[in-house]
């Protein structure tokens, strides 16, 4: 009975490591439906930085639209703004630059994949120019489906470099659509220190089992 009573005293004594629970995933965030139906809003400023901007009238959601570059639209000063999808499914681009917050007089508005102002006419997927009056816009109508999974890079640009106004604007986005990069889910790995703990002490529980049968 003595040595049971030690190994059990043993056995009482030794820290119970839990096991550390994973993070829970977090569940899409639906923006609640505003009156103006706007799920985002950005505004900012077009320059200092210029580019060559493109034209093209094609779609291509797979990031390779066909362009050429702009003849007018040469050393134009231009924004960026990121964003995605919190839709599982995707969903169709509604992209508007807002007259109510702009003072450009005329915009472009181009969707990229990825965007290298060095290199305007690879990973983009569409580009508008006068769907908003001589301000751009994207409807849902255009066939643009923003894929979930990816960040996509909206480019403000002037159409010409005397069409500056007072060089602000705002794009209004709309369906499931939220601003910067998509970030995706991690799952932190099993703790192996922690399965070793637990294997110990089940280790050590057996062995009590065992010498309490033998006295």
């Amino acid at each position: 009975m003595k040595v049971w009573s030690v190994l059990f005293g043993l056995c009482l004594a030794m820290p119970l490591v839990a096991k550390v629970p994973e993070a829970q995933a977090p569940k899409d965030v639906v923006p609640a439906p505003a009156t103006s139906g706007k799920a985002a809003t950005s505004s900012g400023s077009v320059g200092p930085a210029t580019y060559n901007r493109i034209f093209t009238g094609s779609v291509d959601n797979n990031c390779n639209a066909a362009s050429t570059l702009s003849a007018s639209g040469t050393g134009v000063a231009y924004a960026t703004v990121t964003f995605h999808t919190t839709s599982a499914t995707g969903e169709p681009l509604v992209a508007t630059i807002n007259p109510a917050g702009t003072t450009i007089t005329d915009t472009t508005l181009s969707i990229y994949c990825v965007f290298d102002p060095a290199n305007a006419q690879t990973g983009l997927v569409a580009y508008n120019d006068d769907s908003a009056g001589l301000l751009s816009a994207f409807n849902g109508t255009e066939g643009v489906i923003i894929q979930p999974g990816r960040t996509y890079t909206a480019v403000v640009s002037l159409f010409s470099p005397g069409d500056i106004g007072g060089g602000t604007f705002q794009l209004d986005l709309g369906g499931q659509l939220a601003l910067g990069a998509f970030q995706p889910l991690t799952i932190p790995a099993s703790n192996d220190y922690t399965l070793a703990a637990l294997i110990v002490l089940l280790a050590s529980l057996a062995g009590v089992v065992l010498v309490r049968r033998r006295v």
